[in-house]
């Protein structure tokens, strides 16, 4: 769902239509609801338009995915997003992971989240899409989201304060970037075969 906005509105400027709300409301609840998915073992784009190409045909995919679907469908009702890098550790969540991915936690270097920040009026909003509600029972932080602005729980424990960038471009530039700094770790590619296998099977 895409809606051409004529011209940005400032920040201040926005108080949110009825229909306006029920929109974004909708949409979240429909990227939220894409299954997570760690995007290591799927088709590797190489662009912001080709991740949410690939995401919506898959039906599944990572959480800098459904941020950059989420963030575009946002920004064509004229709403300022920015997008919210976050570092984080996997074995700072406080989920029971099964014995074969537990033995990887230690194994794993920091990792980088993406949800986006929104601008209503005076409130900045957080909005988190990551965890699609099937997985809110095991332990997961699913968020819901019924009436704006409002402001979610983080999928993920951070270690420090965002990565801020203003564009989907932007922070996609950055994750290159970085991943260029990164040395090869070798308990990355089966700790994510792994998860993306058991959060299937939880959803079953």
């Amino acid at each position: 769902m895409r809606i051409e906005a004529e011209n940005p509105r400032s920040p201040k400027d926005i108080v949110l239509k009825t229909e306006e709300q029920a929109i974004i409301i909708k949409i979240f609840a429909a990227a939220r609801d894409l299954s997570f998915d760690c995007g290591k073992t799927v088709e590797k784009p190489n662009s912001v338009e080709e991740t949410i190409s690939v995401l919506q045909r898959l039906k599944r995919g990572s959480c800098s995915a459904k941020h950059y679907l989420l963030g575009e469908q946002i920004e064509s009702l004229g709403i300022e997003v920015s997008y919210l890098t976050f570092p984080f550790n996997w074995a700072d969540l406080e989920i029971d992971y099964p014995n074969d991915l537990k033995t990887l936690l230690p194994k794993l270097p920091l990792q980088f989240h993406l949800c986006l920040g929104v601008n209503l009026g005076n409130q900045s909003c957080l909005l988190d899409a990551t965890w699609d509600q099937a997985l809110g029972k095991h332990g997961f932080r699913v968020n819901e989201m019924d009436f704006l602005p409002c402001h979610q729980t983080l999928g993920v424990v951070p270690t420090e304060k965002p990565i801020v960038s203003q564009t989907a471009e932007e922070r996609w530039n950055y994750i290159l970037s970085l991943k260029k700094t990164m040395a090869r770790n070798e308990a990355v590619q089966p700790f994510y075969e792994g998860l993306n296998s058991w959060l299937q099977s939880l959803r079953d």
